[in-house]
């Protein structure tokens, strides 16, 4: 499937995994706007004054100007935020946060929620399943590690799958449709449960094939 490349991302998240994000989207060339609630307050204020090519919007007026909108904010608020998030219909959504740990919604999984609470057809899960260290760099040594994803819409993932790699992953995989977006988020448990461990952070998932 060819798909028309996206220029513009926001990003609406401020906290580890936004700006990893912001600032890979941005060192290649994507134009890239912080959506928030208050404009005056807003966690990443300090740090966005050290990347001037960010913008920052309210969250409304990012997806406005937006191709492509990244959710990453923290799951609890999900339903509050995305009464501000606008129309989302011709926009592709990427879901990269994770419910599993701390469920306060009755949705199986925040991708479930912003399918469910947004007018959005174009929506994909990726990004979810590393820390912010590999978003922002995930090149180790000669090796880059392996982002996946999931969702129902081919076009979504494929956009996905383009910026996955243009900041530097090796391939994204497709794990399948909705139904495995629980998936998705034990994956990611997994990588939490490992950074816990001797291996702390410093480490991705990789593929080998023969």
């Amino acid at each position: 499937m060819k798909v028309k490349k996206p220029t513009s991302i926001a990003i609406i998240g401020t906290g580890n995994v936004g700006r990893a994000l912001a600032a890979a989207f941005s060192s290649f060339g994507y134009k890239v706007t912080f959506g928030v609630r208050n404009l005056d307050d807003y966690s990443a204020k300090e740090w966005v004054q050290d990347h001037p090519q960010i913008q920052v919007e309210r969250v409304a007026d990012a997806v406005d100007v937006s191709d492509v909108v990244i959710a990453c904010f923290r799951p609890e608020g999900l339903s509050e935020m995305v009464k501000h998030m606008g129309d989302l219909e011709n926009k592709v959504l990427i879901d990269a946060m994770n419910s599993i740990i701390n469920k306060k919604t009755p949705f199986e999984t925040t991708t479930h929620a912003l399918e469910e609470l947004t007018n959005c057809k174009n929506v994909v899960k990726c990004f979810n399943t590393t820390g912010a260290e590999n978003l922002a760099r995930p090149v180790f040594g000669r090796q880059s590690m392996d982002m996946f994803m999931a969702g129902d819409d081919a076009y979504a993932k494929e956009v996905a799958r383009h910026l996955a790699k243009d900041i530097g992953f090796s391939e994204c995989y497709d794990l399948g449709s909705s139904e495995v977006y629980v998936l998705m988020e034990q994956l990611a448990m997994v990588w939490i449960r490992l950074s816990k461990s001797e291996l702390r952070r410093e480490f991705g998932f990789k593929l080998l094939r023969r």
